[in-house]
């Protein structure tokens, strides 16, 4: 007679950015499946929440102090034993010191450093590839990673001439696929990139808003970027989107500071940077003309001691 399946057990996986890029471990020799990379994670404990098991994890493992901050995604362990409960976490305190036995290297990898990592599990590269950051919620929004099938959406906002005229003109059909197919490899590259924006109480595409590599003002910056139908404008939606990847930049990937130029007589969309949190810093030559430069810089207490 065979025996009764072996339950199905609780375990935790850390996700921590420090500037953009993720913290990944080899496993040490006493790990199970030594040799390979993932994100911190272990076995949740009888009695112990997920919240305390990743803290205590990622203590045990690398001497870091973490808050817990929301689960983002849960899938089954490869052997199916185990189900995963991935954790966005913030380094409070602590010094990085890795236990030799658990853990034989560390790296803090953008997404082409992790497809370079061998061996690793399948599991743990999709959740960075297709699922990290995919689906953001405010109030009143959905935004959604920008994909291929948001080409008809994204071409449309860009041809609408309230739109265009602060974008330097209407974009033709090709300039929209040129910018759609760059915006997606900026995802492929960075970790991050463009949302499209859809209304939740309609189920309309309003717009887009995003997060990107620039060069302002002489600097490399991550930029925040947004642009809404007219008839979304002026009820506090670009506020909400703004507000949200402010808090991607914070709290997902760790950043230092955020940065936006606008130009100086768009008086609506210095607004909306003013309630994000941004504040003037002087005025920079962008796309020809002169722009204001608005910055947010994370507090010492929100950045990385590791």
């Amino acid at each position: 007679m065979d025996s009764a399946k072996e339950p199905v057990r609780d375990a935790v996986v850390a996700v921590i950015a420090r500037d953009a890029r993720w913290l990944w471990i080899r496993r040490g020799p006493a790990a199970a499946f030594a040799g390979h990379w993932a994100p911190p994670s272990g076995r949740v404990e009888p009695g112990e929440t997920h919240a305390a098991a990743v803290a205590r994890e990622v203590r045990e493992e690398l001497g870091l102090e973490v808050r817990a901050r929301a689960r983002v995604w849960s899938c089954p362990t490869h052997d199916g034993r185990f189900r995963l409960h991935w954790w966005s976490a913030q380094v409070v305190g602590g010094t990085l010191r890795p236990a030799p036995d658990e853990v034989s290297e560390v790296r803090w990898l953008d997404p082409p450093g992790m497809r370079a990592l061998r061996p690793v599990f399948g599991d743990d590269l999709r959740y960075f590839e297709r699922v990290a950051l995919a689906r953001l919620r405010t109030p009143r929004l959905e935004l959604l990673r920008l994909c291929p099938d948001h080409q008809a959406a994204f071409a449309a906002l860009h041809a609408d001439p309230a739109v265009a005229r602060w974008l330097g003109g209407r974009w033709t059909g090709g300039r929209s696929r040129r910018a759609l197919r760059a915006a997606l490899e900026h995802w492929r590259a960075h970790g991050f990139g463009c949302w499209m924006l859809r209304e939740r109480a309609s189920g309309r595409w309003i717009g887009r808003a995003g997060l990107r590599r620039s060069r302002l003002g002489g600097r490399e910056e991550t930029e925040l970027y947004y642009a809404l139908l007219p008839d979304a404008q002026g009820r506090g939606l670009a506020r909400e989107a703004a507000g949200a990847l402010v808090d991607v930049v914070l709290r997902d990937l760790g950043l230092a500071s955020v940065a936006a130029v606008t130009l100086p007589r768009n008086h609506a969309s210095r607004r909306v940077l003013r309630a994000a949190g941004l504040v003037p810093g002087g005025t920079v030559r962008h796309a020809g003309l002169p722009h204001v430069l608005y910055r947010l810089r994370a507090a010492p207490s929100a950045r990385s001691p590791a």
